[in-house]
């Protein structure tokens, strides 16, 4: 009489190759999530702000939003750098009480952002 079952090796293989399956799935997912931080910090990096008053608050506008909506360090890091610089491009334009407006908003991003 010959046993056909299946033995604790094949249990085993089976759990181990399972769990390899579901380690790569993960690795995977990671990996995808860091090519899409890549690539929001790299869009956001390249973004131009305008010299135009009213296209720039939107520009703002959207920096404050984007940074509410609690992202990662590295991307609020380069969320505050272009609200820094489009705060200094709104002064430029004479616009100081708008700009004051989105310094406010700027300095809870600060405290909560760099490194």
């Amino acid at each position: 009489v010959v046993n056909k079952a299946p033995g604790f090796g094949h249990f085993m293989g089976k759990a181990l190759g399972d769990t390899i399956s579901k380690s790569m799935s993960l690795s995977d997912k990671f990996d995808q999530q860091d090519r899409e931080k890549a690539a929001k910090i790299e869009d956001l990096a390249q973004m131009k702000m305008s010299s135009d008053k009213d296209e720039l608050l939107e520009q703002l506008n959207y920096l404050a939003s984007l940074a509410s909506s609690k992202p990662e360090k590295e991307i609020k890091n380069v969320i505050i750098e272009k609200m820094e610089f489009g705060i200094m491009k709104l002064k430029s334009t004479g616009a100081n009480g708008e700009a004051e407006f989105f310094e406010k908003k700027l300095e809870p991003l600060k405290k909560k952002g760099w490194f």
